[in-house]
């Protein structure tokens, strides 16, 4: 006999504890707090990036959009959180409980998330002209270094031309070169090695420039072949730049343009499909009990 009744008084401490607690309610806001949590943090993060804004960079447009993109998922997850708990306050319902009705979130959450549909949406093209303008530029800064480069070693030809036409002008040079070798010196100040190395090569180019001057038709030829692997190696590189420039740009600008379209395919569907249900729903009858 006294086993049973402390089991009954068991049993209903326990079933005042959970009627106390309110399990339902409690996941329901904890899913709720969560939620809102994640999409303010996603919203505070979007404005750190956006600002201070600089409109006329497409490189800052470009780094700013790929962070939004990148960080979109974060207020989708807390939408999620916030539907489901309100999933669970309508589960909650259903099962005779009577959460407590306070301020209505979901209506402001799927216009925001209509909202972050058509942003993601139109960042798309603004994306991709970005990438397209970034990739113009730095393919004009590329051909630039290399028609530099280029008007260099053609320079250098025609010195060498030029000195190997002029016999006396090229033997000084060597003379020039050698002095400074064996002093070690320029205009009294000491010289290091790897500009010893230099001036060594140049007078080792010189001299083998004044064999060749002895056999103008050999020179003639070498020249021609000098010019023949400058352009060669000018056309290799250009076509690798464009290459390296054009693939780079076509992943960056598939990565984020997709993952934009999808995230705004996913906010608008989200919005659009929980605004229509949360209008279309029956008003919510009066309880029974004034208390409850």
């Amino acid at each position: 006999m006294g086993g049973k009744c402390l089991a009954k008084m068991a049993y209903s401490i326990l079933r005042c504890s959970l009627e106390f607690m309110n399990i339902p309610a409690f996941t329901a806001l904890t899913l709720k707090l969560f939620g809102v949590i994640f999409v303010l943090i996603a919203l505070l993060d979007f404005f750190s990036l956006i600002f201070p804004l600089q409109m006329a960079d497409p490189q800052w447009q470009l780094t700013t959009i790929t962070g939004i993109v990148d960080r979109g998922i974060v207020p989708m997850l807390g939408m999620g959180l916030i539907s489901l708990g309100y999933l669970v306050d309508t589960m909650a319902k259903t099962a005779g409980a009577s959460p407590k009705n306070g301020f209505d979130l979901r209506m402001p959450i799927y216009i925001l998330a209509i909202a972050l549909g058509l942003v993601f949406l139109l960042l798309i093209p603004i994306h991709l002209t970005n990438v397209n303008q970034i990739k113009t530029a730095e393919l004009a800064r590329l051909e630039t270094q290399i028609g530099q480069g280029q008007e260099q070693v053609e320079g250098a030809l025609r010195q060498f031309d030029a000195l190997s036409q002029n016999p006396e002008a090229l033997e000084q040079q060597i003379q020039e070169g050698e002095q400074l070798l064996a002093s070690g010196q320029a205009n009294g100040n000491p010289l290091n090695q790897e500009q010893l190395a230099n001036i060594e090569r140049q007078v080792n180019e010189l001299k083998g420039l004044r064999e060749m001057s002895k056999d103008p038709a050999a020179l003639k030829s070498k020249m021609e072949e000098i010019k023949t692997n400058l352009e060669n190696q000018v056309t290799e590189q250009r076509q690798k730049v464009e290459s390296q420039a054009s693939n780079q740009a076509l992943k960056q600008g598939l990565r984020v343009g997709l993952s934009s379209l999808m995230l705004s395919i996913g906010f608008a569907a989200f919005g659009s499909l929980g605004l229509r249900n949360l209008l279309s729903a029956p008003p919510t009858p009066p309880s029974a009990d004034p208390l409850a």
